[in-house]
Order: structure tokens, then C-alpha cells, then sequence
């Protein structure tokens, strides 16, 4: 009787055994995430940056908005200055690449509100045989194309750029006179802010159209008017319009612009300027406040035609 009694609790034992062993043997393996240790295979977000790149020639420069796929575990910074490399995109006529394509990041860090960029030496040496105005301005833009792209990010008020000059990886600070910065001896550069006077915003768009009026540069100031209008009242070909402002009987002169805003929308804004005309008689008028109406044209904000020509009279 006991071993029937043993032989029934061993095998009430075994069978719940047997099937937990089927169940492990029939049943779908269970998938096992794995970690990549590779930041740049790591999981990415979308984010929306403003990358800034020289526009034309000009000592100026221009936003271009873009959307990347930034590392969720790695550095924002790092992502960035990567696109900034890349150069403008192609479809964007207007805007030049500053940075040569071989400059690489060497390392991103931050202390407080300072960011510290290290770069390989190819920032140095892509500018060494630079000697022409130009050249050196080119250079100047550079610098700050860095400086703004990585400041309107948030997070940081000031940048400091190091050259990894020896291969070493280890940055070094560089002179002034080695980013293009002319009569300036063996100052280093210092942390950097956003240098919004050289940045094509809406504010400085309108000043820099009202110079090149004042300059008498005509070809200048078409360019700083958008080939197509809201209104339907397109900008004429390039040798009509010079045509017609030659033999326009006034000029303006004492030009200020002392506002802007913005539409919800973003894209379209009015300026307020004032400024003074000049009659070819010798008279003058003094104008004041008045409102000046952009929009953006390949992300670059631009006069209006029809605003040009109400405000005026052409």
C-alpha cells in the first residue's frame, strides 16, 4: 500500500514537469532586445535645427531649417556640426558651404552656459594658404556659422573652438589671426556668442536693400527682392528693373530700420524704417515708420515687390 501510495506522488511530481518541459520545447522563442553599443546605430528622434551658412558671396549669413536624425543617446551638438559640414542643401542656390568637408569633430563638452567644440586641423589647414580680404572674411564666416548654429540650440550663450592641432586629439586654443580675424597679434580667440548683425533676418535684409539704395547699388538691392509676390505682382527680369531705377528721380540717404514683426504663419513679416528722400531738385523728405513688407524666398526673407514699389513709388 505504501508503494502505491509513493508511486502515485511521484508521478503527480513528473507530469507537471513534462508538460512545463513540452511548453519550453513548442512554444515561440521570446525575442531578446539587444544593445548596440554604437552610438551611431543607436535608436534616433527628429529634430528640427537652423543650420547657418554664407549667403552668395556677401559677408553674410543665412538659416537654412532642417530636420535631422539625432542620436537619442549621443550628443545634439556633435549631430549638428555634422549637418553643418554637409553644407547647404542643393536645391538652395543662394547659400555656400564655409567648412571644408573634411573637418571633423573631435569631441563636444560644456561647462555651465560655455560649449567646448574641439575640431580636427583641417579647420586650419583648409585656410592656410588664405591671404585676399575675401579669403579671410570667408574664414571669419566660418567661424561664426559654428558659433550661431550652435548657440540658437539653447542651452549654451557662448562657444569655445579648440583645433586638435597635433593629431593628439587634445584641443588647443588658436589665435585670432589664424580664423581670419585680421590686426588682432597673438590674442586667442575667446568664447564666441550669437552674432545676430551679419545674420539675414528680416531686420537686417531691409537695412542691408536700404544700403545698397543709398549706394546707388542697384544690382545689389534686386537681389534683396523675392522673385515672386503674394500678390501675384512679379519682380520684372533683372535688366527692366535696372532700367527702370536708373531713371528713377530719387534716392534716400539717413536710413534706419527700427522694427519688425513676424506673421503666426512665419512666413511673411513687416518692417517699420525710416529713412530720407532725395529729389533730384535738391529737395529732401524725411519719412518715418513706415512699413515695409517681407517674405521668405528659398528660406532667405525678402522685399516684396509690390511693398518695394507702393512704399516707394516706383
Amino acid at each position: 500500500m505504501k508503494r502505491a501510495i509513493i508511486g502515485v506522488m511521484i508521478l503527480l511530481l513528473v507530469v507537471p514537469l513534462l508538460g512545463c518541459f513540452w511548453r519550453q520545447e513548442n512554444e515561440p522563442p521570446k525575442e531578446t532586445k539587444q544593445i548596440n553599443p554604437d552610438e551611431e546605430a543607436a535608436n534616433k528622434e527628429k529634430v528640427s535645427i537652423t543650420l547657418y551658412f554664407g549667403y552668395k558671396d556677401e559677408f553674410l549669413l543665412a538659416g537654412e531649417p532642417r530636420v535631422i536624425d539625432a542620436p537619442i543617446n549621443g550628443r545634439l551638438e556633435t549631430a549638428v556640426l555634422k549637418e553643418l559640414i554637409k553644407g547647404p542643401s542643393p536645391e538652395n542656390q543662394t547659400l555656400s558651404a564655409l567648412i571644408d568637408p573634411g573637418l571633423q569633430v573631435e569631441s563636444v563638452s560644456e561647462s555651465g552656459e560655455y560649449l567646448f567644440v574641439t575640431l580636427n586641423n583641417v579647420f586650419l589647414e583648409s585656410f592656410r594658404d588664405v591671404t585676399t580680404e575675401e579669403g579671410k572674411k570667408k574664414q571669419q564666416l566660418a567661424v561664426y556659422s559654428i558659433v550661431n548654429t550652435m548657440v540658437e540650440l539653447g542651452g549654451y550663450s557662448r562657444v569655445q573652438l579648440f583645433v586638435d592641432i597635433d593629431g593628439s586629439g587634445l584641443g588647443q586654443r588658436i589665435k585670432m589671426s589664424d580664423a581670419g580675424f585680421e590686426n588682432t597679434g597673438d590674442a586667442l580667440l575667446e568664447p564666441m556668442g550669437f552674432t545676430g548683425g551679419i545674420v539675414l533676418n528680416p531686420k537686417n535684409t531691409v537695412a542691408e536693400f536700404l544700403k545698397s539704395y543709398a549706394n546707388k547699388d542697384y544690382e545689389r538691392m534686386y537681389d534683396f527682392i523675392a522673385g515672386h509676390d503674394p500678390s501675384g505682382d512679379e519682380r520684372p527680369i533683372e535688366e527692366e528693373f535696372l532700367s527702370g531705377v536708373v531713371s528713377f528721380n530719387s534716392g534716400i540717404e539717413e536710413y534706419a530700420v527700427m522694427d519688425y514683426y513676424m506673421s503666426p504663419d512665419g512666413i511673411s513679416c513687416v518692417a517699420f524704417m525710416n529713412f530720407k528722400v532725395t529729389k533730384t531738385n535738391g529737395t529732401s523728405q524725411e519719412m518715418t515708420d513706415i512699413p515695409l513688407i517681407l517674405v521668405r524666398e528659398e528660406n532667405i526673407w525678402k522685399i516684396s515687390y509690390s511693398s518695394f514699389k507702393k512704399v516707394f513709388q516706383f
